[in-house]
Order: structure tokens, then sequence, then C-alpha cells
């Protein structure tokens, strides 16, 4: 069983817009594998020493001294130490509204998940949070946010390090996916979306690809996927319709796409969706 690390501090949330959840530190024994797992708010960890693999959305991680990797809240992860050289690892979880825009800040663009950062200096920073902040002083949530924002900053100027190529590489890719999140209820192309960036088709799908793990156009299939899969949870909304508003232009194209994502029909996903919800509030109503 996962024994909570004695360095270690938590606070609650307590606005809309951005809270630090947790901070602290731990080693874990050689082979700890933590998960299967989900978390409620975004987490990411910082490899001081040692290395491990991270486990997530389909992806094998192989990590070292140097890297960071980072939780999506409610999404199913693995992390395991290795067995000759186990890593040791600094922690900070956030949310809120905010979160999105702090992990752009950050490098953590699209669907990047593992990036390298200021190791040590973010090490030092965590620590005097934990070590200046105890969690029941009324001005400690205020604090808190000082000290997350020092660290945001840190990953910041690691990432504004990089070479003038590389920034413009991630200009082009905010630019992309926010095009597509945009208008990914047209009926949009590859081509558009090149020539809304004012570049190279074959270029675009290059720095896409290696930015984000996707061609532009994967991306694209799966966020449309994602906004199907929400109007299938909170709305009745005929399946065609869902279809037509998350961009599915052809209902044998959307059917074929959901059904190889998700191992299921839409209809499938909608009812076993609903059938959950409702055994969750009778469970809870008991």
């Amino acid at each position: 069983m996962y024994k909570i690390p004695e360095t270690y501090l938590y606070l609650s949330a307590w606005n809309d817009s951005i809270n630090l959840r947790q901070v602290g530190t731990d080693k874990p024994y050689p082979g700890y594998q933590y998960g299967p797992a989900t978390r409620e708010y975004y987490l990411i960890h910082v490899i001081t020493k040692g290395r491990g693999v991270y486990h997530a959305r389909g992806t094998k991680y192989a990590l070292k001294a140097g890297d960071a990797f980072l939780i999506h809240p409610n999404e199913i992860t693995v992390y395991t130490a290795d067995q000759e050289n186990p890593w040791e690892y600094y922690f900070f979880s956030f949310s809120g509204a905010m979160a999105q825009d702090l992990l752009q800040n950050m490098g953590f663009i699209g669907d990047r998940i593992v990036l390298p950062c200021a190791a040590d200096e973010i090490a030092t920073l965590i620590m005097d949070c934990v070590n200046t902040i105890d969690g029941t002083a009324v001005t400690d949530h205020l604090a808190s946010l000082e000290h997350l924002f020092r660290i945001v900053t840190a990953f910041s100027r690691n990432t504004l390090q990089t070479s003038t190529n590389e920034l413009q590489t991630n200009h082009y890719i905010r630019k992309a996916i926010a095009y597509i999140e945009l208008n990914y209820a047209n009926n949009i192309t590859v081509n558009d979306l090149a020539r809304t960036l004012s570049i190279d088709r074959s270029y675009l799908y290059r720095v896409f690809k290696e930015g984000t793990g996707m061609s532009p156009k994967e991306y694209l299939n799966t966020h449309r996927l994602n906004v199907a899969r929400s109007l299938l949870e909170e709305t009745d909304y005929s399946i065609a319709e869902i279809a037509l508003s998350a961009g599915f232009f052809s209902f044998s194209a959307f059917y074929r796409s959901f059904v190889q994502k998700y191992d299921q029909s839409p209809r499938e996903y909608q009812r076993a969706f609903r059938s959950n919800k409702t055994a969750a509030k009778e469970k809870d109503n008991k």
C-alpha cells in the first residue's frame, strides 16, 4: 500500500481560478509502481535523480533526472521506479480555470505530457513552499499561489531558453491547435489550416507531429471525438446530430472512428455511461 511521503503539503481549493493543491517529494523503493490511478487535478512530477517509466495515453515513457511528466485530471496513469536506479522526484498539483494557461506557459503544449526542465531549481522552490506553509494560516492560500507562480516561471524560463526555431515551431503548434478547437465543427482540412498559418502543409505536418505526437488530421479527429463523447454524456441529441455537431459530415466515418477509439458504438457508449451514472447515484443515496 502506498505511504504518503513525510515531506508533503496538501491545500484545499479556495477559488475557481487557480489553486495549488499539493507539493512534496518522494523516493519510492526500487520497482515501486503507482497506479493504475486517476486524479481530480493536474499533477506534475519533476525527476531529480534516478530513472523510471511513465505509462499514459497508451504510450510508455522512459524518464530520467531532468525530466518532468504531467498527469491530467481523470486520466488513468501508471508510473514505476527503476529496479536498479529508482527515481527521486518532487511534485506539485493544481486546479482551476487558469490551469490550461499555466500548462501552456510551462511548455505542455497540445498533448505533450513529458518535457525537460530545470529540475534542481524547481525542487528548491517546491521545498521552499513545503517549509514555509503549513496550510492553517488565513493567508496560506495567497502564499501558495505565490509559490505556484514561481514554479511555473521556472518552467517557462527553461522553455524560453530553447532555440528561435523551436519557439517558432511552438508558435505554429499553438496557432494550429487554437484554429482546430475553434473551427472543428466546420468542414475544415489540413490545407485550410496550413493556409491560415501561411506555411507549407508538409512543414506543418512535420512540426505538429514532432510537437504533439499526432498529425494535424489525427489531432482534429481526436478533438472531434472528445466533443462527441461529451455530447453523448451530457445531451439527448440524436447520434446523427451529435456527429454533425462534432464536425463529422459522414455518419459512417464518425461511427468507424468512434468504435476504433472507444471499442464500442456511440449508442453503446451512451447507454453504458448513463447506466454507470445511475448506479453511482443510487449508491450515493443508500
